[in-house]
This record gives C-alpha cells, structure tokens and sequence, in this order.
C-alpha cells in the first residue's frame, strides 16, 4: 500500500506550500529588501567631531611642504614639537619652522564649518619686525593662516573657516608654524559637524 494512498485513507492533507516571504517571516530571518527599509529607517544625527588626533601629527620635509616661506636652512628637532595632553605644541626654540600633517579622520562636506582654536604663549623676539605665522592647509589650498606680530602677549585665537569643497576623511590635513624667537604655540581644537 502506497503512503499517499494511506494517507489519502485517513483524510490527511499535504501542508500547504509556504512562500519564501512567509517563511521568512516565521523564522525570523530577515530578507535583503526588509534590511534596505530598515537602514533607510534609521534616523541619523548630527555630531560635533575632532578632525585630527593631537599624536598623529607628522613632520614634513621640504618635497612635501604645501607653504612657500620654507627657509632652506630649516631647523627643527623632535625635542620641539609634539602631544601635550590634548593639543599639539609646538616649541620654536627647537622647531622654528615646521609644517605637520595627518590623515582627516572624518568628511566635512562642503559649505560646513571647521572651527580651529589655537593659542600662544608670550611671545618674544630679537628681531623688532618678527611675526608668527599659523596656518591650516589641505593638499589644494589653504584653510586659514594668521600673521601675528611678535613681541605680543599671550592669546587664544578661534577661527571658523567654511570648507571649499567635499574633504574626504584620509586626505592631508596640513598645520605650519613659523615664528622668529623662542615661543609657544598650541593646536587645540579642529572639529566640525558630522552626521553619524
């Protein structure tokens, strides 16, 4: 006697056919169309980031230097420049010209704002016309640079700078120093707005 025959014998039915969807929604599981809704679902929101990590900064050498008042003779030690907490300092007496970089850690999109804050210490001279130069810089052109006359007393400057264009996380974040005298300067903050 055949199983089919039996079963048929005993009034049983073949379970329904189930399709893919309502199997997937029994299991659990969750198909390739429901985790695109879901992604889209997702409400992102809106941070304040820091751009850069304050012991990532890398000195440059001349083949690399985005800056055209590099001095051929430039003079800067490892003892001058370097993480102090959370910034980044630069000592001229061992570093009197330096251009650093680092690797963005996120995008900025275009039209954002990058707030920079920076500050110096009293600032001294020999020469009576010195001034300190900051600047900020990507591979293609500069996001700010200040000239600051020397001697001058301590200050804590904030800049806010509009990005040009779309800066990509991984692209060249440039920081130049140049100072006549033996003084202090300190990168505090780089940060902008990401969506996360």
């Amino acid at each position: 006697m055949s199983v089919l025959w039996l079963l048929a014998a005993l009034g049983c039915r073949a379970a329904p056919a189930v399709s893919d969807a309502e199997s997937a929604a029994d299991t659990g599981s969750v198909t390739e169309e429901d985790a695109d809704t879901r992604a889209d679902d997702r409400t992102l929101e809106e941070v304040t980031v820091s751009l850069v990590d304050a012991s990532s900064w890398v000195e440059v050498d001349a083949s690399l230097d985005p800056f055209s008042d590099r001095p051929a003779d430039v003079s800067c030690t490892a003892l001058g420049y370097g993480p102090e907490l959370d910034t980044f300092e630069v000592q001229t007496a061992d570093c009197a010209y330096g251009t650093f970089r680092q690797p963005l850690l996120f995008d900025v999109r275009a039209g954002e704002e990058i707030v920079v804050v920076y500050w110096f210490l009293e600032l001294f001279s020999t020469d009576l016309d010195a001034e300190g130069h900051v600047a900020l810089a990507v591979d293609d052109g500069l996001l700010f640079e200040d000239h600051i006359p020397i001697p001058g007393g301590p200050e804590t400057r904030q800049r806010t700078v509009t990005a040009p264009r779309d800066l990509v996380a991984g692209e060249w974040l440039y920081f130049h120093v140049h100072n006549h005298g033996f003084n202090s300067w300190y990168l505090g903050i780089v940060q902008a707005d990401a969506w996360m």
